[in-house]
């Protein structure tokens, strides 16, 4: 690499540490200054709080902006392609068969041997849901 491309790269990469680091730790700690204000107009911190979402999602989105940044859409869509991988055909039989038979396998044989909080009801609704969303 050359100095000029290293040099964007430093730039680039710093870019992106600031921002996640602002969206997650900075996102939270105003969160934490004023708690007492906002807890009644959101919900407390926990799982369906849009503030612990964005806090979570931060490198993510940092990704995100950082690409649009210094590379626009072209950058955002190089980011995303990311995201789609090729695969054999056979893994989707792993994934939609295999999977949910051997779960269900486990939900009726380890209560011999163990307590087992999945029901059949998670393997037979909540994992179809989970996998095709």
């Amino acid at each position: 690499m050359s100095g000029a491309e290293t040099t964007q790269t430093w730039r680039e990469l710093r870019f992106f540490f600031a921002v996640a680091f602002l969206l997650s730790w900075g996102t939270g700690a105003i969160y934490l200054l004023f708690r007492a204000w906002l807890d009644p107009m959101i919900l407390p911190l926990g799982a369906n709080n849009p503030v612990f979402l964005l806090m979570n999602c931060a490198p993510s989105l940092a990704a995100l902006i950082a690409a649009m940044r210094f590379g626009g859409w072209h950058g955002v869509t190089n980011v995303l392609s990311g995201l789609v991988r090729p695969f054999a055909a056979w893994w989707l039989i792993v994934a939609f068969a295999v999977v949910p038979l051997v779960s269900l396998a486990l939900v009726y044989l380890a209560p011999y041997w163990q307590v087992w909080p999945v029901t059949a009801h998670d393997v037979l609704v909540k994992l179809p849901l989970l996998m095709f969303t």
